[in-house]
């Protein structure tokens, strides 16, 4: 059975008090004609960063999350300031968040995996490997109050498992890693 594609009648973005998100509702017509309506997360592209030093240690951030009404052990992430960015702005954008949340640069940073987090968004996410690091501290953002752990891979792994539910890239960053090894 081939399955046909669904047309598009028409997109309404709303947008929110965050820069980097909106909500899209879309009209389609689906296969058989019928008008249906359905909603996505519109999103920058967002990175994520497992730095790790020449001793096997990384790098996690606690911080507290609305969603969670917690706080958090994740790694550095954020998003891209620039809508249809290069891989070198996307790179970049890993670098600066390294720099706000941790106060570290990699010199070498290594693409692990590329992803959409849920259906219901438009965000694709880069996780990086960032390796070869040193000290380089930019402002964080004004509403980040963050504490900073450095762990061995496993203990920061075990960490973000045992004692929180762990954001899907926090998770799909330790896993990749970790498969890796």
């Amino acid at each position: 059975m081939t399955l046909k594609p669904f047309v598009i009648k028409n997109e309404r973005e709303t947008a929110t008090n965050n820069p980097h998100l909106a909500v899209v509702d879309a009209t389609l017509i689906t296969p058989t004609s019928k008008e249906v309506t359905w909603s996505y997360i519109k999103t920058n592209v967002a990175v994520g960063i497992l730095a790790m030093d020449s001793d096997q240690n990384v790098y996690l951030k606690r911080e507290w999350r609305l969603n969670q009404k917690s706080f958090v052990w994740e790694l550095p992430a954020g998003f891209v300031e620039e809508e249809n960015p290069t891989e070198e702005q996307i790179r970049s954008a890993a670098n600066r968040e390294l720099q706000e949340e941790v106060g570290i640069k990699a010199k070498t940073l290594e693409k692990l995996v590329t992803f959409y987090p849920s259906n219901h968004m438009s965000m694709i996410a880069h996780i990086y490997l960032g390796t070869n690091l040193k000290e380089s501290t930019l402002e964080p953002d004004e509403h980040e109050y963050l504490e900073v752990k450095k762990l061995p891979i496993r203990e920061a792994y075990q960490l973000v498992t045992t004692n929180q539910i762990p954001t899907a890239l926090t998770l799909l960053a330790f896993e990749t890693m970790l498969k890796l090894r």
